[in-house]
Formats: C-alpha cells, structure tokens, sequence
C-alpha cells in the first residue's frame, strides 16, 4: 500500500491516502485503485514536460518583446534588431478618430525619428518595463506590457505573436499611452 501511495503522490502522500480511502469507499476493488495510481503517476511525468514546455515558450516571447520591442523600438530603435522580432506583416492598430490606422513597423520607425527631434529626453529616458501576462497557445501567444520611462507610465501594450520556422514574432499590437 505505501509504494500505492507514493507512486501515486505528488508530494503529498496525506492526499494519496485521502485519494486511497474514497476509492475504496465507493466501491472500487484494490486493483481498481491500483490501476488509477499507476495510471496518475504515469500521467505525472507528461503533464509536468507539458508545462515545463509551456513555461519555456513563455520565456521565448518575453525575449522577443524584450529584445525587439524594448530594447529595439524603445532603446536604440535599431531596424535590425526590431525586425528581427516583428513580422514583416506587423501592424499597430492606433485609432484616429473615426477609426482605425494600421502601422506597419517602418512605419513606426520613421515616426519614432521624427518623434525624437521633437522630445529627445523621452527617447533618452531610462526604461522599465513588467510583463502583466504572457498566455501561449501552442504556435500563438499573447502579451500585455506596461512600460515606464523615467518610472514614469509611458504605455500599456497588448500585443500578438506567432511561432514561425524561425522563432516568435509580433504580428500585432494595440496600445494606451499615457
């Protein structure tokens, strides 16, 4: 019984036992228990790879948005390095009024050149940044971001990606600026 018990805990043994007692309550045969706590701790293993994978994509996506998002639109504005992290098919959703504009990343770029003429102390402003979740479905996977300059809030991003041949990339995004 106790080789029943661990094989079918994950840690705690007090809850196998717990598991064990209903079993047998509702009927089922030793073997029937047997069978469940072999089949849990089999299942175990596959279950914690799977989330052990899902946590590594996570860390994927988040090295992408920081990398190419950050450090690249908001950092050096580097084109190779923002690139290298947005799909060529971007588009940034801004509302214009009436509706809306999509913005391709050269697009964003140019403004981003523009924009640092006007205000050069925000593009010299020292950036942080906290990941508010990172969801990832298989080859898709969503983000929300605020980014702060100066501690100051400069916006909250939500943005989307997909898992191509080579790696993440953002397809998407929408934002409040502040």
């Amino acid at each position: 019984m106790s080789t029943l018990v661990a094989l079918g805990s994950s840690g705690s043994s007090k809850t196998s036992r717990k598991l064990v007692i209903e079993m047998k309550k509702k009927g089922f045969s030793s073997w029937g228990v047997m069978l469940t706590m072999l089949l849990v701790a089999e299942a175990l293993p596959v279950a914690q790879a799977a989330q052990e994978g899902s946590g590594k994509a996570q860390q994927e996506v988040e090295q992408v948005v920081v990398d190419a998002y950050i450090r690249g639109i908001h950092g050096t504005q580097d084109e190779k390095q923002v690139k290298a992290g947005f799909h060529e098919s971007f588009r940034m959703l801004v509302p214009d009024g009436k509706g809306i504009r999509a913005v391709s990343v050269d697009e964003c770029l140019q403004s981003i050149e523009e924009s640092k003429v006007k205000n050069p102390k925000m593009w010299r402003a020292r950036i942080t940044y906290q990941f508010d979740a990172v969801d990832v479905a298989d080859n898709a996977a969503s983000v929300k971001i605020q980014v702060f300059k100066d501690k100051k809030h400069f916006s909250t991003d939500y943005m989307l990606l997909y898992r191509f041949a080579d790696g993440w990339k953002i397809v998407s995004k929408i934002f409040k600026m502040y």
